[in-house]
């Protein structure tokens, strides 16, 4: 469903309507990191059992999806590097300061060229 709202909507729009899952606040109480970390393994368990090839965007999307249908402030970013004379772009998943489905460094290996999206600020 992700990557056929991509192709639908674009980015921009599909993480704008992604915006509108958030529930309004006090409505969810905060979740803990254990929490996060719960989802995103179940989330990860049922993506490697997908018939289709998941790429880093598909897969950051969905799980922000996910995440913030449980209240949970997700924000997806991406990046680019140089790597062997080609560009190679990534996208992650992030809540507040903390990478989820990606190694901690990674902010740190790839230039963000999308500002960090989270909607949950704006919706409130």
């Amino acid at each position: 469903m992700t990557y056929a709202g991509l192709e639908l909507f674009g980015l921009n729009r599909l993480l704008a309507r992604i915006q509108h899952l958030a529930p309004n606040a006090g409505q969810v109480p905060e979740p803990s990191l254990e929490e996060i970390q719960a989802y995103t393994h179940l989330f990860s368990a049922v993506a490697r059992r997908c018939p289709l090839p998941l790429r880093c965007l598909g897969r950051s999307v969905a799980l922000c999806c996910l995440l913030r249908q449980q209240g949970i402030d997700a924000t997806v970013h991406i990046g680019v590097r140089k790597e062997n004379n080609a560009l190679d772009a990534h996208a992650w998943v992030q809540s507040g300061d903390f990478v989820i489905n990606d190694t901690e460094n990674v902010a740190e290996r790839y230039t963000r060229i999308v500002p960090g999206y989270s909607g949950i600020h704006r919706a409130r």
